[in-house]
């Protein structure tokens, strides 16, 4: 599925005996390497279905999120609303993420509504250290307003390296509106191969990711003051080696009411067609 998402094309040879992948070079460490045939037929007249399966994997260690500045990624999303009082609404988004390097060893990654990466949605902040990934902060924009949001200690988003494991953790959340006390509980549930449904490309491509770690995030918002549920919320995210974050799913309920979100990596964005 990388090969795919960065533009690499197999070849047949001109008697279509021989299929020839470029790879790329070098190669991420630990990249799996998977060629799937799920029937053919050989020079013989010969029909195989019963599929046979190949598998390497580069030497090393696979990173499942690095972050790399300027990276930049197409999804989709689907989403419901469910208002309280209100009729339910649902529909779907085509964004891009871009992983932005900051001078204090900080990455925000940030979603635009457009490919030139001109239009901004939103971004997240977060730290990559040795041990962990924390989430500090986060801006959304409303109205043309970009409102920016701390997260006071920043939250331990990741432990790494990836394991099964869980931990918890509290924070304050403050915006120029609210504060809210944040209570949270990761866990890093296991790996496991994902099919993604067809990108909403012209390709209809269908990815497979493989051993994909699987983290569920369970958070809640309460009022300092009250001590009452303000927002509560679940995510499940999924991250493919050497790629990052690949999948994520959402459920966050508050007074007004709820929202569901699916979100799928589509693909990379080149180096080559960055600049276009």
């Amino acid at each position: 599925m990388l090969f795919d998402t960065l533009g690499i094309d197999a070849v047949w040879s001109n008697g279509g005996t021989q299929l020839t992948v470029p790879l790329p070079s070098p190669l991420p460490a630990g990249l799996p390497i998977v060629v799937v045939f799920d029937s053919f037929v050989d020079l013989a007249g010969n029909v195989q279905t019963g599929g046979i399966d190949y598998r390497v994997d580069v030497a090393g260690t696979p990173d499942p999120w690095p972050f790399v500045d300027n990276n930049m990624s197409q999804w989709w999303e689907n989403w419901t609303e469910a208002p309280i009082g209100g009729p339910m609404t649902f529909g779907n988004d085509l964004f891009f993420l871009r992983y932005e390097g900051q001078s204090d060893g900080t990455f925000r990654v940030a979603r635009y509504e457009d490919s030139s990466f001109s239009t901004l949605f939103g971004y997240d902040i977060y730290r990559p250290l040795a041990d962990r990934v924390e989430l500090s902060g986060m801006a959304e924009v409303d109205l043309g307003v970009l409102t920016t949001t701390t997260i006071t200690p920043a939250a331990i988003y990741q432990k790494l390296p990836f394991q099964a494991q869980s931990w918890s953790g509290t924070a304050t959340l403050s915006d120029p509106t609210m504060t809210a006390n944040v209570s949270y509980t990761v866990t890093v549930i296991g790996q496991e191969d994902l099919v993604d449904p067809p990108a909403k490309t012209a390709t209809s491509l269908t990815p497979v990711w493989t051993d994909a770690w699987k983290t569920a995030l369970d958070y809640r918002l309460t009022d300092p003051s009250t001590g009452q549920i303000v927002i509560s919320g679940t995510d499940s995210l999924w991250f493919a080696p050497t790629v990052g974050l690949v999948r994520m799913k959402s459920h966050e309920s508050g007074p007004d009411g709820s929202r569901d979100s699916a979100q799928y990596f589509i693909g990379l964005i080149p180096a080559t067609a960055r600049d276009r």
